[in-house]
């Protein structure tokens, strides 16, 4: 039979260096997360906003007036959408029955804004105020 006095398993330095090395990268994988939840919200305002201009031509060729709502519900059911909020303030009050303001508000959980785009008609004119952006309009040419 065989006696050993050698303890076998790690010791505490061992694993609270194994903890520091986790702690390190994890610290640095947050924000690259974060970052692209931001611009994957950003992206789908702008996708919304472009929606909402479709279907304000829509109902102005239907009705010679532009759906000037301002809570995203009654957008939705003024102009036939399904808009989700996902963190986004849409508001399309800011018009009159010729023209319209379509804006899409993001609000971090901070409660700063990341982002603020402004849509309005003919030509399709979508403006930033985050000078991180490009939005696209025109056919694919990007405007400020």
């Amino acid at each position: 039979m065989r006696c050993s006095n050698k303890d076998s398993g790690f010791t505490l330095m061992e694993i609270l260096v194994v903890l520091i090395i986790i702690g390190i990268l994890a610290a640095m994988a947050v924000p690259s997360f974060t970052s692209s939840f931001e611009n994957a919200r950003s992206q789908d305002a702008k996708n919304n906003l472009l929606s909402i201009y479709a279907a304000q031509l829509n109902y102005f060729n239907n009705n010679q007036v532009y759906c000037n709502k301002a809570a995203l519900s009654d957008i939705n059911n003024c102009l036939s959408l399904n808009i989700i909020a996902n963190g986004v303030d849409f508001d399309c009050s800011g018009g009159t029955t010729t023209s319209y303001i379509c804006t899409a508000t993001s609000h971090s959980s901070g409660g700063t804004s990341n982002f603020m785009y402004t849509l309005t008609p003919a030509p399709i004119v979508l403006t930033s105020t985050d000078p991180g952006t490009n939005p696209v309009c025109n056919g694919g040419k990007y405007c400020q």
